[in-house]
């Protein structure tokens, strides 16, 4: 090889190997405040987000079957006993333990370096994300989430979006994306949970606005 072409060669080395995010797509650094205006009203959002116990139709067979069998009446207590904390548990808003910091922050903070973004909630709760480089991917043994807080996240840009997918426990999942509006002066986040014990699965959208 040439030396000219060497020294070239020695040149682009520090391009090749360079991290793919280095330059994140957008910059969403800043402290913002939640403008309810523009924002989805979060307790509307999840007030059917009750438990789901046992199919209602179960509910109608069990007493229909319990008024044909004949049975004593200590036992016919029981079971509508029973029948009644079923029903309970099915109009039983979920805990969302953690989640709840985050739905309900009304002030956000964001800052970034080369390789992580971190949000800052109003109660002092933070959490620190490490964007993938190359987008999302899905192996079997799932390295690819790693523990944020609340669960296990992987985070990735899409296009000027930045993507949070949470496994929550005991199961079901939160995507959450993040991306401010063309004109730069409010952030969006879009929030959407999913958990097969759940009659709903909300949809959230939070606006907020850069803090004056």
């Amino acid at each position: 090889m040439r030396p000219a072409s060497l020294v070239s060669a020695l040149l682009l080395l520090p391009l090749l190997f360079a991290p793919a995010w280095a330059t994140p797509p957008v910059i969403l650094d800043n402290q913002w405040v939640l403008n309810e205006d523009d924002s989805d009203d979060i307790n509307q959002r999840l007030q059917g987000l009750t438990i789901l116990r046992t199919e209602p139709i179960s509910l109608v067979k069990a007493d229909r079957e319990r008024k044909e069998s004949g049975m004593t009446r200590q036992k016919q207590v029981y079971d509508e006993l029973q029948l009644s904390k079923e029903r309970q548990l099915m109009r039983k808003v979920e805990d969302l333990g953690d989640l709840t910091r985050i739905l309900h922050t009304t002030r956000l903070g964001v800052t970034s370096t080369d390789t992580t973004v971190t949000l800052a909630y109003e109660d002092g709760f933070t959490r620190t994300l490490t964007p993938r480089p190359g987008g999302p991917r899905y192996s079997a043994k799932g390295d690819e989430f790693v523990e944020t807080g609340i669960g296990r996240s992987m985070v990735f840009w899409r296009g000027k979006q930045l993507v949070v997918e949470t496994l929550l426990a005991p199961r079901g999942t939160m995507m959450e994306t993040f991306n401010t509006t063309p004109d730069g002066a409010q952030l969006e986040v879009r929030t959407v949970l999913r958990n097969p014990d759940w009659l709903v699965n909300p949809e959230i959208l939070r606006v907020f606005d850069r803090a004056p």
